[in-house]
């Protein structure tokens, strides 16, 4: 492009440093004082009335007395009838793949190999559902 077509450059700058605040509630009145105590003596300085620590145990005392941590053992069969599902397909597939890589492992290494890796892949792909992706 020729230097006269060219669209004026506009000159940088920072972002302004605070955001901008379009609906901003109104302030209530002696927002800008510092919180005071009654009965504290002027000038004395203002304790803080609690840390997070004593606000978490205060938390956690109400919660418990209110009864949300009390809770009842679901019942188990899922549970049991996954891991019972899991060790009987483990055997019913990874079995016949050991003894077929076993009886061939030493005339052809073609289904030793791929005997293997379908134990290993098939033993990898059920750990995964039945024990680190639980669906119920």
């Amino acid at each position: 492009m020729d230097k006269e077509t060219e669209p004026p450059r506009e000159p940088l700058r920072f972002k302004p440093r605070e955001f901008e605040r379009l609906n901003a509630e109104p302030a209530p009145e002696g927002a800008g004082k510092p919180p005071t105590v009654a009965g504290a003596q002027e000038g004395a300085p203002v304790e803080s009335p609690k840390t997070v620590f004593e606000i978490l145990r205060q938390n956690a005392t109400r919660d418990t007395a209110g009864g949300w941590y009390r809770t009842k053992a679901g019942p188990d069969k899922a549970r049991r009838r996954r891991h019972m599902v899991f060790w009987s397909t483990l055997l019913a597939v990874d079995v016949p793949l050991a003894l077929l890589a076993w009886f061939s492992g030493h005339s052809d290494p073609v289904p030793f190999v791929l005997a293997i890796a379908a134990m290993a892949f098939f033993t990898g792909r059920i750990t995964w559902l039945t024990w680190f992706l639980r669906t119920d």
